[in-house]
């Protein structure tokens, strides 16, 4: 064990005979009271969890571990805070980053308030305006790593195709992303255009938003067709929801309030649905290259309503997977209602034509799967997004339409297929590539 990392230990109660080194990682057994005694130079985020699943690691001089509670994992981080002169900034480190990576004589900075992940800044150069994002969770950076150098990889590939992706900075190590004073960076040309909230798309935005996601997907070949694992059952998701409501029993605030509210709706309609209808759904069985994270706030438009760039490539893009959870997720995350789902799902038909029965899966998900899931919720618990105040924003406006939509399931099932299918024909699955 390094001297830097015995130092560490020690802020955070753990002895050296705890923390066997091998190589990269550190095991040792840690209790909920050493983790809340974390000072600083060490700040530290922690749930109420007692239960601290062994993982710990150095990387990039900070200090990570995962802890669970419940269904909930909690990534923990503990970093070095880097000693600043006198008067500098944050943006003077985004400053100084930029000109030691990228080479970017910055004349103007300007934070935006963005990202539940990440900081973002607008950059300014004597010539040019950038986007600059500072990844916020360390821990994506440690399991994903990999992950978002590949999408960031594709968003360039898929650009030069005439695929609506902004340019990305290399800096002079030439991977995509910059560490620099334990951060990580990432630039890329500035897009003008607007953005949309959950809940905020007009309709002529929302069919631009399935077209380009149609887009993508042709951008592939299709993987042999193989259904996906069943829905959860009606007892099961009560189950989940009701352990989840416990553990807000005991929170105070508006939001707890809220959750517990929802999930009561959620257990309520549950309890109405039998096992042998869940049981028979349809489940999505035609896969491809996805996305993962395709949602209103990924998109930036042009003020004629088509998609100006689709700009955030580092959760997932380009992993196989279902095209019918791409499209749950869009549907979802950005919360369309009736008519916005309809327009979404025009336009992804019109580019990519899925089957009738895929698109039956695709409503059974949104409808009935996320009815029976819990939805992010137990995110709150453990509180590692950077702006809580958001994303409980944001998390009110996902699940408020869940049990709206299982209501409307059947009007939206109908009013989607007579719309996709006037003559209830079969479709037929498209698999050219649109860069043949």
């Amino acid at each position: 064990m390094s001297s830097m990392q015995a130092a560490m230990c020690t802020r955070v109660g753990i002895s050296r005979t705890d923390v066997p080194a091998r190589r990269d990682r550190l095991w040792c057994t840690m209790h909920p009271h050493k983790a809340k005694a974390i000072v600083s130079p060490f700040p530290v985020q922690v749930s109420r969890s007692q239960e601290i699943v062994p993982l710990l690691s150095f990387k990039r001089d900070y200090l990570f571990w995962r802890e669970k509670r419940g269904k909930a994992e909690l990534h923990v981080e503990v970093r070095p805070v880097q000693k600043k002169a006198e008067g500098e900034s944050s943006t003077d480190q985004v400053r100084v980053a930029l000109k030691k990576h990228y080479q970017l004589d910055v004349k103007r900075i300007e934070r935006i308030a963005y990202g539940l992940w990440e900081e973002s800044f607008s950059v300014w150069t004597s010539s040019q305006r950038y986007y600059v994002k500072r990844f916020y969770a360390k821990w994506r950076l440690q399991t994903r790593y990999e992950e978002m150098l590949i999408g960031l990889a594709l968003s360039q590939e898929l650009r030069e195709k005439g695929f609506p992706a902004p340019r990305l900075l290399l800096p002079h190590h030439q991977e995509w992303l910059a560490h620099d004073q334990g951060e990580t960076y990432q630039v890329n040309e500035w897009i003008d255009g607007r953005s949309y909230h959950p809940g905020e798309l007009p309709l002529r935005e929302a069919k631009a938003m399935g077209e380009l996601l149609a887009h993508f997907h042709r951008q592939f070949d299709p993987l042999p067709p193989f259904e996906d694992v069943p829905m959860l059952s009606p007892s099961k998701a009560i189950a989940d929801c009701r352990e989840l409501w416990n553990h807000y029993q005991k929170e105070q605030g508006a939001f707890p309030g809220y959750v517990r509210e929802i999930l009561e709706q959620q257990i309520s309609l549950l309890e109405t649905v039998s096992h042998e209808y869940v049981s028979r759904l349809p489940v999505p069985s035609l896969r491809g290259r996805c996305f993962h994270s395709y949602w209103v706030e990924q998109l930036i438009f042009h003020p004629n309503g088509e998609v100006a760039a689709l700009v955030d490539w580092t959760d997932g893009a380009g992993r196989e997977g279902y095209w019918a959870k791409d499209l749950v997720s869009g549907l979802h995350l950005s919360a369309l209602q009736y008519e916005g789902i309809l327009a979404f799902c025009e336009g992804y038909q019109a580019h990519h034509p899925l089957p009738k029965s895929e698109w039956q899966a695709v409503l059974a998900k949104l409808c009935y799967g996320h009815l029976a899931s819990t939805n992010f919720l137990d995110s709150w618990l453990v509180k590692h997004n950077r702006r809580m105040d958001h994303w409980e924003q944001i998390a009110m406006t996902w699940t408020r339409l869940v049990p709206e939509r299982f209501r409307l399931w059947h009007k939206l099932e109908q009013g989607l297929l007579d719309m996709l299918f006037p003559d209830y024909q079969q479709a037929t699955v498209v698999v050219g590539r649109d860069n043949e």
